[in-house]
């Protein structure tokens, strides 16, 4: 069994509801953080400027965005393989295509009038909309499949974990709490996510090169009223 990773010292990150009313605004802020936490090599803070620093969602144009600290799996991991496994089959999986191949799920929550819950929600750069898995009880061992168009250097993954259309929904919905990743060369890791709104990288001790990655749901933060988890985004964090 992995050893458990220390949890970040940095205090719950509040979401100003004024920004829920603003989609053009939280549309901007995503991309700018989602762009800091693509790169290579995420420093936990910005070079010396003279803008004022902020975190997630808080930040007012002109502001320097600081990169959430990124947690460093560590090397729990066989051997790699020396090809790399079949991909694993999820009964019922619904998938959509990315710029680096396909994300499939292994469950969707049903529509809900116009608005859907699809895998596509966590591509899409939005904060109002998300993958909500349909399982019954706390959806523990539903998985989000990544799978690569050719073998890919991969140096971990960012996610927005919870419904952030609005502080009461991120609230009312369950969050993941722990995650099990499996990958096609055989590596295999388990972490422990915050149960706060703001980005959670995780990178790997080293790129591996992968055909597929799985992220499985191994526990969930309980909502207020529902128990289905959501995660509004989703990146890969490449070599």
């Amino acid at each position: 069994m992995p050893s458990q990773l220390v949890k970040p010292d940095q205090p719950p990150l509040e979401i100003p509801e004024l920004l829920y009313q603003s989609p053009d605004a939280m549309r901007r802020l995503l991309a700018c953080l989602l762009v800091f936490a693509s790169a290579a090599n995420v420093s936990p803070v910005l070079a010396q400027s003279d803008k004022p620093t902020c975190f997630f969602l808080e930040c007012a144009p002109g502001d320097a965005t600081v990169p959430p600290p990124a947690i460093d799996l560590p090397p729990n991991r066989p051997a790699p393989t020396p090809a790399a496994l079949p991909r694993p089959a999820m009964a019922g999986e619904q998938c959509v295509r990315t710029a680096f191949g396909q994300v499939c799920t292994s469950s969707v929550l049903a529509p809900n009038k116009a608005i859907t819950y699809g895998p596509a929600n966590m591509f899409d750069d939005r904060l109002d909309t998300a993958w909500v898995e349909a399982v019954k009880g706390d959806g523990i061992g539903e998985r989000i499949l990544i799978e690569f168009d050719a073998p890919t250097p991969v140096a971990g993954v960012a996610m927005l974990n919870g419904y952030h259309k609005s502080n009461e929904l991120f609230q009312r919905n369950a969050r993941v709490a722990e995650i099990y990743l499996s990958a096609s060369d055989g590596s295999a890791f388990e972490t422990v996510l915050e149960d706060d709104p703001g980005l959670q990288a995780r990178r790997f001790d080293r790129p591996l090169t992968l055909t597929w990655l799985v992220i499985e749901i191994a526990g969930s933060y309980p909502g207020t009223k529902y128990t289905d988890n959501a995660i509004s985004e989703l990146r890969v964090l490449f070599e």
